[in-house]
């Protein structure tokens, strides 16, 4: 599945089986992406601005992490 970076984010959409790749191309070469799997993750696009996510990515790709909703750790009242 190829998804072009169009924007400063874009939305991997769910894949049925795990042997079908995510590709977020139009990248600049080495530029990060960042998505949020229980925590926020990153990875780098290539020389050819190709970055191949794993198969657990889906939903909101960014090129920056500020424009992501990481979600919050829970805290107990006894935390606090």
């Amino acid at each position: 599945m190829l998804v072009p970076a169009t924007r400063p984010c874009v939305l991997v959409p769910h894949r049925r089986t795990s042997n079908t790749a995510a590709i977020v191309w139009n990248l600049q070469p080495h530029e990060r992406v960042f998505y949020v799997e229980q925590q926020l993750e990153s990875d780098q696009a290539d020389a050819a601005g190709l970055c191949r996510l794993p198969a657990t990515a889906e939903g909101k790709v960014c090129t920056n992490p500020d424009t992501l909703k990481v979600p919050h750790a829970h805290t107990s009242a006894r935390e606090r």
